[in-house]
């Protein structure tokens, strides 16, 4: 293995991690608090100057810097938000991935990360026992992606659970997908990590109903108003906006003075100019509605009722498969007793509810 390289023993009830905190283990320096003041700073020397302040070592692959990963400029303004949710965002920002090996922050690209493949082992203890070993991993695979075998990124099942060697990416995929089944199989949700923690108590907080006090002419000074100057941290997808050619603070807006939830206000401010927002990463997230419905995610359902002697599982997933309506070439669907698995985007998902209800 090279230096990019590291074993990973994920334990515990399914995994009892969330996405941006999964390649930064058990540490407790991703739980610090900090501020953050940045004002279009760079990528490069604004992780350095944070992880340099909670005494955490930061290294970056050569292509972080050949890409010129290291300059893209970086803008947030929030306090007591963790250490790992501004490192997830940060690289994010810049289309940068990253592990944590050995209390080390490893930053690369996201098109050398698929060459940096590293293994982790993932229990199945707590879906009991698999029927057909083999075929799990198989469809396992079709759901996370089709590129298994190809530049070192494998998966295998054993006594001990699932061993996979692959990118960060596709171990977040992973991850999900593992973690949607073991709260199926399970019949509850597992217990919320620190981050999920803070992100409910922000979007609770959203919910306040309250006037609008101040005056604004752009999107941008609404959310201003809106939002820092009421304590709630927010973030705006650079990325996502500058593909789509829209300046926030261009767009002209108007705020109805009446007392309603922010939620709502934020749903009518955003809503007319195809913008949306999501709690992620301890912030409000401000991006398109567009890369939000492009966005593919598990979603387990229970098909008990559905299933009859002639309609197995394993014909409820060709039925879809199959069905015009759903796109599933960037997705898959498979069955595991009677939860069906389904990896897609939010418009499909509409559509299979409705088609399994």
């Amino acid at each position: 293995m090279n230096r990019w390289n590291c074993w990973i023993l994920v334990a515990g009830w399914v995994l009892g991690l969330s996405g941006e905190i999964f390649s930064q283990g058990n540490d407790r320096r991703w739980q610090q608090r900090t501020a953050v003041h940045a004002a279009a700073e760079p990528t490069g020397e604004f992780l350095k100057t944070l992880c340099q302040k909670h005494k955490v070592e930061v290294e970056f692959d050569p292509s972080v810097e050949s890409e010129g990963a290291t300059v893209t400029p970086f803008t947030l303004d929030a306090e007591g938000v963790s250490l790992g949710a501004v490192v997830d965002l940060v690289c994010q920002n810049a289309e940068l991935s990253y592990v944590v090996d050995k209390g080390t922050l490893k930053v690369t690209t996201y098109g050398a990360d698929d060459t940096h493949p590293y293994p982790v082992l993932y229990p199945l203890a707590q879906l009991g026992p698999i029927a057909e070993p083999l075929v799990f991993v198989e469809e396992v695979k079709l759901m996370i992606s089709g590129d298994w075998g190809v530049g070192g990124h494998e998966m295998a099942i054993g006594p001990q659970g699932l061993a996979v060697t692959t990118s960060r990416k596709m171990h977040l995929k992973t991850e999900q997908f593992l973690d949607a089944l073991g709260s199926a199989v399970a019949g509850r949700p597992r217990p919320p990590t620190p981050q999920e923690k803070s992100n409910q108590l922000l979007f609770r907080k959203l919910q306040t109903v309250k006037p609008f006090a101040g005056e604004a002419s752009t999107v941008k000074d609404a959310l201003d108003q809106l939002l820092t100057k009421n304590g709630i941290p927010f973030w705006i997808d650079a990325l996502a906006l500058g593909d789509a050619a829209i300046d926030l603070s261009q767009l002209s807006t108007t705020v109805d003075p009446k007392k309603m939830a922010t939620t709502a206000r934020l749903d009518a401010l955003l809503l007319e100019n195809k913008l949306t927002w999501r709690v992620r990463n301890e912030v409000v997230q401000i991006t398109t509605q567009e890369k939000v419905d492009q966005e593919n995610y598990v979603v387990a359902y229970d098909i008990r009722r559905a299933i009859t002697p002639v309609r197995t599982p394993s014909g409820i997933v060709d039925e879809l498969l199959a069905n015009p309506e759903i796109d599933f070439e960037n997705g898959y669907a498979m069955a595991f007793q009677a939860i069906l698995l389904v990896d897609q985007n939010g418009p499909n998902h509409a559509k299979l509810a409705a088609l399994l209800r």
